[in-house]
């Protein structure tokens, strides 16, 4: 399992329990370690520059990536590229999680009162489909367009989640 944006390392214990092989990526890389290291969790760290090459050399090796909270930050024009790399680290039938904030005026609203501004934020989890080259697919079936986009990937990233918890908990019986 890849966690790509792992930031503190808080989803690397859940993945200790499921994953025989945990990958990690982010910008910053010490605060996850020293997670890991806190509690004695082995993964395998690979920094935001060696991702491409890791990426190339770890062809169809993964079962899931979680994405949580964080393609909003990527610029839009690596965007594709990183869906690509997304693509050929999954192994047949594998798994990509994402999340992301939702945007609406209460968000927004609640970060400004908070006294945030979004100039971290390129888009918002209605605008991820992209990821998945404008068509959002669940299990290789397409998504009909008639249903609207946000609709569509909000379905389709419950039914995900839904599956990953599922999965995660199916391994530990």
């Amino acid at each position: 399992m890849l966690d790509f944006g792992t930031g503190s390392g808080i989803l690397l214990p859940s993945l200790a329990t499921a994953a025989k092989r945990i990958v990690a990526t982010d910008i910053e890389l010490a605060p996850s370690q020293a997670t890991a290291a806190a509690r004695s969790i082995k993964v395998e760290f690979v920094s935001v520059p060696d991702f491409p090459s890791w990426t190339a050399a770890n062809p169809a090796t993964l079962d899931c990536i979680f994405a949580l909270d964080v393609l909003e930050h990527v610029e839009a024009d690596e965007l594709e590229d990183l869906s690509t790399e997304f693509r050929s680290l999954l192994r047949p039938g594998g798994r990509l999680i994402v999340s992301g904030p939702t945007e609406t005026v209460f968000y927004k609203l609640g970060r400004a009162l908070a006294g945030f501004k979004n100039e971290y934020h390129h888009r918002n989890i209605f605008e991820h489909r992209s990821c998945a080259g404008g068509a959002v697919a669940h299990h290789g079936a397409h998504v009909p367009s008639a249903v609207p986009a946000a609709a569509r990937v909000r379905a389709h990233a419950l039914r995900a989640l839904t599956r990953a918890v599922l999965d995660i908990e199916h391994q530990r019986l």
